[in-house]
């Protein structure tokens, strides 16, 4: 897992960082997940602390993931940006600005993942991005919600 600057992930829960710790110290006090309809899209928080909490001992029989320090030990290196809270917050664009602050840290995040060894050593052989995955969105139930059927029905 990337340790990636606060503002990708935890600080987008008002977490704010000590010094320059990275992640939140989870043994103490967790961050707690909007309610609503925000918990439908929290795959990356659970994730996130799953990973973070993986190094805790006592857990070792109870682990659905491992953390490794190593990124060549690592089966797949999981990149911890809390998109749906950044969309759901931060997808209006604020005068005077031009850009909203969701598409600024998407691409602020771009750069920071494309600069690294990691990515620059086995993206072209490794990598799955999700344009390539025909099975990435599946809905269940009405096609006619909000917007209307558009996107959905395309899908």
């Amino acid at each position: 897992m990337y340790d990636l600057p606060p503002e990708f992930h935890f600080e987008l829960l008002g977490w704010k960082s000590e010094g320059n710790n990275v992640w939140p110290d989870i043994q103490s006090k967790v961050s707690e997940y909007p309610s609503g309809l925000n918990l439908q899209h929290s795959i990356e928080y659970w994730l996130t602390l799953d990973l973070l909490s993986s190094s805790f001992p006592g857990l070792v029989g109870s682990r659905s993931v491992v953390r490794v320090q190593n990124s060549s030990e690592a089966d797949v290196v999981f990149v911890p940006f809390f998109s749906s809270l950044s969309y759901s917050h931060h997808s209006k664009i604020i005068p005077p600005e031009k850009e909203s602050k969701n598409k600024l840290l998407q691409e602020k995040l771009v750069t920071y993942l494309t600069s690294q060894e990691e990515w620059k050593r086995t993206f072209v052989k490794d990598s799955a991005g999700f344009d390539e995955r025909s099975t990435l969105l599946y809905f269940q139930g009405a096609i006619y919600r909000k917007d209307g059927v558009f996107i959905r029905q395309e899908l």
